[in-house]
């Protein structure tokens, strides 16, 4: 639905409050120059030569034509602001990580008034430009239509987006008068991951996996890899039994294989909001997803059993691109906003408690990566737990994002008061060689740098 909105006079002479400043001086002419518009001068002028009436005709006639011409100004711009029509083309509602995304914007006067000064302003929350501007130098004549159109990027993190609102700026030709249209129709789409390939991770197999897969654990099975030789039992297969030792000793001697297995792997993907740092992509957050999916998407691709755990949520273990499916899903149904304001969502607790939870699913010597923002007090709880579970024979990943990487790209973007958290998230490197000495395989994450690389390069 479209909305024409005069702008409201005070406007006229309040200053933005995207530049309101309140602890800093200025000169008056800085402080009041948002006064110095086209409608202030106007108004002045006319109110001018209206007085000057008093002593002059000429004067009052000018004044006169000048009101005239004002109303003539207004009406007419608002006439063309009615007659506008903006229409958005349709946009794909399943996009991609780092796609580029063309919009196009149709705009019809269908009024007998030309538009003049015309500016669109969208939104577009998929990318990190996510202020849309669109300014025509040139008027646009009556009865006639064009097209505008704007690219961005998907890079603002994967999950739900709007595009939209569409709002114009309409004015006359003088740029006295300016009226607003909205056409308030939103577009959502879903940005779907970019799944990144990793090196292959050293996940040992599972002895109690009742399900074929490509690792080899020390029992007898029937995989290529040779075991050794004993002598035969009833029920042994007779394709197994090593008939030229058997013709040696006299004895039925019977070929063992090892067993081939799939891994047991549960991530556990922290995803409490007070350790997390960051806007949309460059955000510690996203790179907790993309690193999740990334690790889950290949266990799969081997057959492996996959279980995500997190503050708010749990699988069951699964296999097959369906489960995939499903994991995506619950990953980016979740914002940090939501997560933040409803605490009931975060049932399964963080850190420490989290990890306790969840190791009464797993089973003994199963896989389980751990993956988490670097913050000292949270992870030194994280700790405890990941050292018990290691006794109890289970194989732990400890996967952490490096938090003061992404102070840098972000510094302008962040209050003291988040700057000031970042102190607890130093030493990360100190806690990885730790962590490698006590037996833990340890990765880290940086912002702008590929996920491949950290589990290459840290692995």
């Amino acid at each position: 639905m479209i909305h024409v909105v005069a702008k409201p006079l005070r406007s006229y002479f309040s200053r933005p409050a995207a530049v309101q400043v309140e602890h800093v001086a200025f000169p008056a002419f800085y402080s009041f120059r948002h006064w110095l518009n086209p409608l202030v001068i106007f108004t002045g002028v006319t109110v001018l030569f209206l007085l000057g009436g008093v002593v002059s005709r000429t004067s009052f006639l000018i004044g006169l034509t000048l009101v005239v011409c004002g109303v003539y100004l207004f009406y007419s711009a608002r006439a063309a602001a009615r007659a506008l029509n903006l229409v958005r083309q349709p946009v794909h509602p399943r996009l991609v990580e780092g796609d580029e995304v063309q919009v196009i914007v149709e705009v019809r006067n269908r009024g007998g008034f030309p538009l003049f000064g015309l500016v669109i302003d969208e939104t577009f929350t998929a990318s990190l430009k996510s202020r849309v501007r669109l300014a025509l130098a040139r008027a646009i004549p009556p009865h006639s239509h064009m097209r505008l159109q704007y690219t961005r990027k998907c890079d603002g993190g994967m999950g739900k987006h709007e595009i939209g609102p569409l709002e114009a700026v309409v004015t006359d030709p003088l740029g006295i008068f300016k009226f607003l249209v909205i056409e308030d129709s939103l577009v959502e789409v879903d940005v779907l991951p970019r799944i990144e390939s990793l090196p292959e991770l050293s996940f040992r197999g599972s002895p109690h996996s009742a399900l074929y897969g490509f690792d080899d654990v020390a029992q007898r099975g029937f995989s290529v890899n040779f075991s050794g030789i004993r002598p035969y039992s009833p029920g042994d297969s007779l394709r197994h039994i090593a008939w030229k030792l058997t013709a040696r000793t006299g004895e039925l001697m019977v070929k063992e294989f090892e067993r081939a297995v799939n891994s047991e792997v549960t991530v556990v993907l922290d995803l409490n909001p007070d350790i997390h740092l960051g806007i949309k992509s460059q955000s510690t957050w996203e790179y907790a997803r993309d690193a999740a999916l990334s690790i889950m998407s290949r266990q799969l691709e081997l057959n492996n059993s996959v279980r995500l755990v997190s503050n708010h949520t749990f699988s069951e273990l699964g296999r097959g691109e369906d489960h995939f499916h499903y994991l995506c899903r619950e990953i980016l149904k979740w914002s940090p906003e939501q997560l933040a304001n409803d605490p009931s969502l975060m049932r399964w607790g963080v850190g420490g408690d989290l990890l306790l939870r969840t190791s009464n699913l797993i089973s003994r010597s199963s896989t389980l990566v751990y993956l988490a923002p670097y913050n000292k007090g949270p992870f030194d709880s994280a700790l405890r737990v990941l050292k018990h579970m290691t006794g109890e024979g289970i194989d732990i990943h400890v996967v952490l994002i490096d938090v003061n990487s992404f102070v840098s790209p972000l510094v302008r973007k962040l209050n003291w008061a988040h700057l000031a958290e970042v102190g607890a998230c130093r030493g990360i490197e100190e806690e990885l060689a730790n962590l490698r000495r006590m037996g833990f395989h340890a990765y880290q994450l940086q912002c702008s740098q590929n996920l491949a690389k950290g589990f290459l390069v840290h692995g």
